[in-house]
């Protein structure tokens, strides 16, 4: 009988099949990263960053349902209720993330100042002890142990933690906020405003600190001040379309009528589609002619058919 002979296949042939199965593999790896959670969460961050934020929370959400016990993707959309002012969500999210890990301290943090700033001073105050703890002599904790202090009018406790903070870090943006209201508080208005202007001119590109100049220029009638301030710091930060609304008010506070509707026309210009700048602009256009406030809100209309909330102006 004839003897059997194994047939092999070419060399040639055999280095495709091993391709092949190389790529074929390579494949399979690159779409189990793809559906992996730490791709999304990867994913989702970025469009956090862009502004993008509906998309983003699709993909912390889909990170989520890989891996519904992953702290990151709550902490993730926590901040990207924070950025729409959903301050349930971003509470609910906030909670979560610690329940699943104790120690994320930017959640915790993230906690203590919601606390804060709902006005849940001994919550806050539980909220430092747990950063501190985390994070022994971690800036803000000591600050929001301050911030509940002088709200709860404890003001020479407060100022102690304060101190303790610029000492650390002269003119720490946080902190310079936080003296000048101690010193405010204190009634020694010359020296917060003194000393919130040493505070501007170590961080002259800090916007919350000139805000609260232009406040301090308000609240002392000096509005002549804080037009020009303003001015400034919309110069300084010219796509930033809050700042235009405010000023208009002031304007108009001021008697400025009409600088006060180029600047809302200015701020529509920017965003087209924002319903509350155009019904603040027909309401600054009615105060000083209805007929012209009525031709405007029809064009709003004409652009907007679809918002029933112009037509019920109407």
């Amino acid at each position: 009988m004839q003897q059997m002979i194994m047939q092999y296949p070419p060399q040639k042939n055999l280095n495709r099949h091993v391709k092949s199965l190389f790529i074929c593999l390579l494949l399979v790896l690159v779409a189990c990263e793809a559906e992996s959670p730490e791709h999304y969460l990867s994913e989702g961050k970025v469009l956090l960053k862009q502004g993008d934020l509906d998309s983003a929370r699709v993909q912390f959400q889909n990170a989520l349902q890989l891996n519904p016990s992953l702290p990151e993707a709550y902490f993730q959309l926590a901040l990207v209720a924070e950025k729409k002012e959903g301050w349930g969500g971003m509470l609910r999210n906030l909670l979560d993330t610690i329940t699943i890990d104790p120690s994320h301290l930017q959640a915790q943090i993230k906690l203590g100042q919601l606390y804060l700033l709902g006005a849940k001073y001994d919550k806050a105050a539980k909220q430092a002890q747990i950063i501190l703890q985390l994070n022994p002599g971690n800036i803000t904790g000591q600050l929001m142990q301050g911030a509940v202090k002088l709200r709860q009018g404890k003001n020479e406790a407060a100022i102690q933690d304060i101190e303790q903070v610029l000492v650390k870090q002269p003119y720490f943006v946080n902190a310079v906020a936080l003296k000048v209201a101690y010193l405010k508080a204190e009634e020694r208005n010359a020296e917060a405003l003194q000393f919130l202007k040493q505070g501007i001119a170590h961080n002259p590109d800090d916007r919350d600190l000139r805000l609260l100049k232009i406040r301090m220029d308000m609240d002392s009638k000096a509005y002549g001040q804080a037009v020009n301030e303003y001015e400034a710091l919309i110069d300084k930060f010219p796509d930033d379309v809050s700042l235009l609304v405010p000023f208009a008010e002031l304007l108009l506070f001021v008697g400025r009528q009409e600088e006060a509707e180029q600047y809302l026309r200015a701020a529509i210009d920017k965003q087209p589609e924002n319903l509350k700048l155009k019904l603040k602009l027909v309401e600054l256009t009615r105060k000083r002619d209805v007929k012209q406030a009525e031709s405007l809100l029809t064009e709003f209309i004409r652009i907007s058919p679809e918002q029933s909330v112009l037509k019920f102006q109407l």
